[in-house]
């Protein structure tokens, strides 16, 4: 018989002539459901009252790609069906599997004793019998043979390794069982391409038995089939760096195969020290020198390896590098100078050895204070010794400018108006340099005092016991022996303090003990006199305060000084005169 196989909703015609090549058809129609039973004749019997005949197989719709022909070889042309005519039965040698995206045309032809179906790719029509062009998607026929054959992606493995099986052979009829034995201890498995993983050494043993619907049976035994290798580690590690300094770390990489999983590895660094650890791990090589490294790496199974790599490490003497900073490269005498260290320290710094340039050397920490005393330029160097005995200097030449410092004369006068006999006092206010010794005061009126560094040197008190103008000068000397003068601006002026220079009624002394202007007969100009203004009991200071009464004109009074003034000129003149005559 022949029935559908995935023809759902397609309608075939099946024929065959009566006599050729001028055919007379017979033909009857085979139709199937979604669920591909037969709706109409699934059964085409071929009588025998001719028995050359063309068999043939059309369809009324177009075939769509993927529909096609499952054949059991890769050339497609194969024979199908085997038609006995002593018999007329149908024989099962032949089973179809495998696919083709092309169409496929069905002939019947005479061979002997036997009729053939046979199978090609879709061309044209075929030879010279003159049917149409026949299609056909995918069939079967009634009756599958069971054949049980596999093959195996990989028979040669590692423990822990997985095989791919795939069923090769014909599976009959459905529903199909899968029966496989492994040959080894991990159980079977029921599935048509199974995975497999063998956990073990060993040769194995592959058996597949397959059942189908109808009962049939066929066992196929791969002896020896599968070859399982036992997995070793092979151990092999690198460093990120080979060439280092000392005190830096190498980070070393297990980059071996695991075997059957790395369980534990011992690393000697060759440095005298050794750890276990795991596949990635740090370690920091303190003092210079060429090194081995060696590991050794072992499996969860125990299996071991080992990897030794000769002057794998090379650690670089790490010497310090000198250098240092100052808060200020230029100060005065007898200033001080902060000095930092800041090279680098290498395997850290034994000592500090500073030489300031003046004659003093000191061994001290990497922060030290220098005082210089006097001016100039200096060099300075410093020398660090690490704890691997490294030495390193740096000079720096003419590296602190010591400037000179001059003092300063000034001073202030706390009056410069003032009777005979009277004191005034001086008070210094310039810049003592770096330090003034001595101050040498001359008063203008003749005395002269030098006086040493102290509260009366720096503020005298003189007194002037007759009247006059003086001009008062001020010298200091400082240690390094540097002098400044300073003149006072103003003179001292020192009056009697019985005379009336003005002539306006009071005397120096009252002129001063008023606050009256000794040389300004109105010292607040209002056209009074001080005196006649102070005898009165008002302000001479005040030109809103008058004593009433009629005001001496300032023209006046200025005449009448003046007319004073003349009178004394001409006896002194006279005086003179005589004296010579």
């Amino acid at each position: 018989g022949i029935y559908c196989n995935l023809g759902i909703g397609r309608l075939f015609t099946v024929g065959y002539t009566n006599n050729h090549p001028i055919p007379s058809w017979n033909s009857a129609i085979v139709e199937w459901d979604a669920t591909c039973n037969a709706l109409s004749n699934t059964t085409y019997n071929i009588t025998t009252n001719d028995v050359l005949r063309d068999v043939w197989f059309s369809s009324d719709e177009m075939i769509t790609a993927g529909w096609a022909l499952n054949t059991s070889t890769s050339n497609k042309e194969l024979l199908v069906l085997k038609w006995d005519l002593s018999s007329m039965q149908v024989k099962r040698d032949f089973i179809l599997h495998g696919t083709d995206n092309d169409g496929f045309k069905v002939a019947f032809a005479k061979n002997d004793s036997h009729l053939f179906i046979q199978m090609r790719t879709y061309t044209s029509t075929i030879g010279s019998f003159g049917y149409p062009d026949m299609m056909l998607v995918k069939w079967n026929i009634d009756g599958f043979l069971v054949v049980a054959n596999f093959s195996a992606n990989d028979t040669d493995i590692f423990e822990h390794g997985w095989v791919e099986f795939t069923f090769t052979g014909s599976e009959g009829d459905d529903p199909v069982n899968f029966q496989w034995n492994f040959g080894d201890a991990a159980g079977n498995s029921t599935e048509r391409d199974p995975v497999h993983q063998y956990m073990a050494p060993g040769t194995y043993t592959v058996t597949l038995t397959v059942t189908d619907a109808d009962g049939e049976t066929d066992t196929m035994v791969k002896s020896m089939h599968i070859s399982v290798q036992i997995l070793l580690p092979i151990a092999d590690f690198e460093p990120d760096e080979t060439t280092i300094t000392e005190g830096e770390a190498v980070l070393f990489t297990y980059n071996g195969t695991p075997g059957n999983g790395i369980a534990s590895i011992d690393w000697d660094f060759g440095d005298g020290n050794v750890t276990t650890g795991g596949t990635s791990i740090s370690h920091v090589y303190e003092s210079n020198g060429s090194y081995n490294v060696y590991i050794n790496a072992s499996d969860i199974d125990g299996d071991w390896t080992d990897k030794y790599k000769p002057a794998c490490i090379t650690v670089q003497n790490l010497a310090p590098v000198a250098d240092f900073s100052v808060d200020h490269e230029s100060i005065t005498e007898e200033s001080s100078v902060l000095f930092t260290y800041n090279g680098t320290i290498a395997n850290g710094i034994m000592s500090y050895t500073w030489d300031f340039g003046d004659g003093n050397v000191t061994t001290g920490s990497s922060t030290i204070s220098h005082y210089y005393d006097d001016e100039g330029l200096y060099s300075v160097n410093v020398t660090v010794v690490d704890v691997d005995g490294d030495v390193s200097s740096l000079l720096r030449p003419g590296y602190i400018n010591v400037v000179n410092v001059v003092p300063i004369a000034s001073f202030t006068a706390n009056s410069t108006l003032l009777l005979s006999g009277s004191a005034v006092g001086f008070t210094f206010t310039g810049d003592l340099g770096l330090g003034v010794e001595t101050f040498q005061w001359d008063y203008g009126d003749g005395i002269t005092q030098n006086l040493t560094s102290g509260l009366f040197g720096e503020n005298p008190v003189h007194v002037y016991a007759n009247p006059g103008n003086f001009t008062v000068t001020l010298t200091t000397w400082d240690a390094d022996n540097e002098h400044s003068i300073y003149e006072l601006p103003v003179q001292i002026v020192v009056l009697d303090g019985s005379l009336d220079p003005d002539g306006d009624g009071l005397s120096n002394e009252l002129e001063l003990s008023h606050g009256t202007d000794p040389f300004d007969s109105d010292s607040d100009g209002d056209g009074y006199l001080d005196g006649a203004e102070v005898d009165a009991g008002s302000d001479p200071m005040n030109d809103s305060s008058t004593p009433g009464g009629n005001k001496i004109p300032g023209i006046m009074v200025s005449l009448l000084f003046s007319s004073v003034l003349l009178a004394i000129v001409f006896l002194v003149r006279k005086c003179h005169y005589r004296f010579q005559y």
